[in-house]
């Protein structure tokens, strides 16, 4: 299994392994969200090890950006090799598959902070990567509920499905 840490080193130096500020900075100037050089150098030397999913799609962003081949969320998944973006970016159906995850991952993210998900993810966000995973799956299932079906509950930022 690839730890986080070996990961982000590989895409740093990747990159010319620029300084941890600088890093934040570009990745803050992309519109990605508020990420401190400590921060992304914790990551990198194994101090953090479960980055929240923002954190995660900032990285992939901007690695995807500056090498020019996709990195996508499951590049960060215990279970993806270290050297995984530069195979696949030798196969161009591949890249083109890559896209179209990278394209599916932004969606999810942006759905899931459209559903205040936020708060599940200050919940469980030490949960391990395999309880994360079920939770955006029901989270996944539950967004693809008609609109009817959910209906807010009164004096509350919850949801009730399918009363």
């Amino acid at each position: 299994m690839a730890e986080l840490a070996a990961k982000v080193e590989a895409l740093m130096r990747a990159v010319g392994s620029p300084s941890y500020d600088k890093l934040a900075a570009a990745i803050r100037a992309g519109g990605g969200p508020t990420i401190s050089g400590a921060y992304i150098q914790q990551l990198r030397t194994g101090a953090r090890h479960n980055p929240t999913l923002q954190n995660l799609q900032a990285l992939s962003t901007y690695f995807t950006k500056t090498l020019g081949f996709p990195v996508t969320l499951s590049y960060f998944d215990p279970d993806t090799p270290v050297d995984q973006p530069w195979v696949d970016a030798q196969d161009e159906e591949r890249v083109a598959q890559l896209q179209r995850q990278l394209e599916d991952e932004r969606q999810l993210t942006a759905r899931l902070t459209d559903h205040g998900i936020r708060r599940i993810a200050a919940r469980y966000g030490d949960a391990s990567p395999a309880t994360q995973r079920q939770i955006l799956a029901i989270v996944e299932t539950l967004s693809n509920l008609p609109a009817t079906d959910v209906e807010p509950t009164a004096g509350a930022d919850e949801t009730k499905v399918g009363e």
